[in-house]
């Protein structure tokens, strides 16, 4: 979670861009499936990525330049 908010914060991932299939990156990452998806479960609810279904997990648009701006000024 902390290194694709870190991406979303430093403009390396971009709105509307695709992240990773749950799957892929657990294999990447040599971590459990479970883990991977509660990870974007979390995002989710914090409102940094969203989910079209059949199609994957996307950053958002909506609260990115707020959650920047708030973990810029810690």
């Amino acid at each position: 979670m902390a290194q694709i908010k870190d991406a979303i914060i430093n403009k390396e991932i971009l709105a509307d861009e695709p992240l990773p299939s749950i799957r892929s990156l657990a294999r990447d990452l040599q971590i459990s499936v479970i883990t991977t998806s509660r990870a974007y479960e979390v995002l989710v609810s914090e409102g940094l990525i969203y989910s079209q279904p059949g199609k994957g997990y996307f950053v958002s648009n909506t609260q990115t330049e707020m959650v920047r701006k708030i973990l810029l000024l810690i």
